[in-house]
């Protein structure tokens, strides 16, 4: 299966039949999401004439904060992959991450993450943000609302919408007008995986549009790397590239202006376009994240291989001072002698990748003291909306109280916090 096809696909083998056969919602909102307090409003008449893959208006799922979360928002990019093919995004447009007919479900599993982890409504699960105005728009574009190619035909006689910059920009400007987010006064944007990278394209610029507000985000599962693969290759900047040529992708104001058309592509990766942003990140990430393996092809494509040998990699722990080490392989015992599971290449790559994370992340967040960064030695993928929220522990330091610490601006002993 080629990459591009793999990226496109990998998330949608987990979507239920039932929610592919919901019906279309055809009202604005707001419709019913199975969560309390929490509906999907639609934007069919948006003056951007913003559109999912399929044609079908945008969308965001909404739950009013009150009490002393009355004027604070959280907004959550969620995690979905990308299209980086046109018939990739023919495909995707059939289904929940490509349109909002679908999302109406109470099966579709975006409903599951509207009150798991920093999303949910509860004190005890999640302390500082569970009061909050929460929003989360439906990722429909797939390219991470960071295109503007719209209309484009796909052969064999159908077409797309790439509009995702559209997208969010309607969706905000909704927000501001009709839900009361003009008048905020802190906002945290945060974002999960493929949402993460979007983060650092959108973090200033939300907080451009909410100048009197206090503005400080959050990435999940999101520091992809540009590095060479197990062959040699580079299929994740090749990835990127495709996403350039065929949504139009562009990053940040301060990226992009630092990188022509035929660099563009690097406004994508965190190693290249994390310095351009200004406000206060926190970074949740891991070491040895099992999606950026296997889609940077450190892995083959296929997941349970690769948990096989991560964790056959990780059956030793690899210390941070092992991966800082001018002397990596000696360091590492477990790299001195034979794998059963994995080949010696998707060992090294992985390790690679390792220690280009934690550089990435250890220099921004040294040049940026007000941001912070949580990085276990672990294999897993997403934080925020699982119940990793409440249970990863690194050192004593629980992720849900290292988030609501670092937001508050107190309490923190540690603004690197790793395995």
């Amino acid at each position: 299966m080629a990459a591009a096809t793999f990226l496109a696909v990998a998330l949608l083998a987990q979507v239920s039949a039932a929610a592919a056969a919901s019906a279309s919602a055809s009202s604005m909102g707001p419709i019913p999401s199975g969560v309390a307090n929490t509906s999907l409003y639609l934007l069919p008449n948006n003056d951007l004439g913003a559109k999912c893959l399929d044609g079908s208006p945008p969308g965001y799922y909404f739950r009013p904060g009150f009490g002393n979360g009355a004027k604070s928002w959280h907004i959550h990019l969620p995690i979905g992959g990308w299209c980086a093919t046109l018939e990739d995004c023919a495909d995707r447009a059939r289904t929940p991450l490509g349109s909002t007919r679908m999302q109406g479900d109470k099966t579709w599993r975006w409903s599951k993450f509207l009150s798991k982890g920093m999303m949910s409504p509860k004190a005890k699960a999640n302390p500082l943000f569970f009061s909050w105005n929460f929003v989360m728009p439906v990722y429909c574009d797939g390219g991470g609302f960071q295109g503007k190619a719209g209309l484009r035909a796909v052969e064999g006689g159908s077409s797309v919408y790439l509009d995702g910059r559209k997208v969010l920009r309607a969706i905000l400007r909704d927000l501001m007008t009709t839900r009361g987010m003009s008048s905020a006064s802190q906002l945290l944007l945060s974002g999960a995986s493929a949402g993460a990278q979007a983060v650092t394209t959108f973090c200033d610029y939300i907080a451009g549009q909410l100048p009197g507000a206090t503005t400080k985000c959050l990435m999940d599962s999101g520091v992809f790397i540009d590095a060479r693969d197990r062959k040699g290759g580079r299929r994740f900047r090749s990835v990127a590239q495709k996403l350039v040529a065929v949504h139009q992708f562009q990053g940040s104001d301060r990226c992009s202006a630092e990188y022509n058309s035929s660099t563009q592509w690097r406004c994508f990766f965190p190693q290249y376009s994390l310095r351009f942003v200004s406000r206060p990140v926190f970074i949740a990430n891991s070491l040895f994240d099992r999606h950026a393996a296997v889609i940077g092809n450190q892995m083959p494509l296929d997941f349970t291989y690769a948990d096989t040998c991560l964790s056959e990699l990780l059956a030793q722990p690899i210390t941070v001072g092992q991966l800082q080490s001018d002397s990596m392989r000696s360091a590492i015992p477990v790299a001195q002698k034979p794998m059963q599971h994995c080949t010696d290449a998707e060992r090294d790559s992985v390790l690679s990748v390792a220690v280009n994370v934690l550089k990435t992340v250890e220099d921004y967040v040294k040049a940026h003291p007000q941001s912070a960064a949580f990085m276990p030695g672990t294999y897993d993928h997403g934080f925020t909306f699982v119940g990793l929220w409440n249970k990863m522990n690194v050192k004593g330091a629980r992720l849900r109280n290292a988030v609501t610490a670092w937001y508050r601006g107190t309490g923190l002993k540690s603004n690197l916090i790793y395995s």
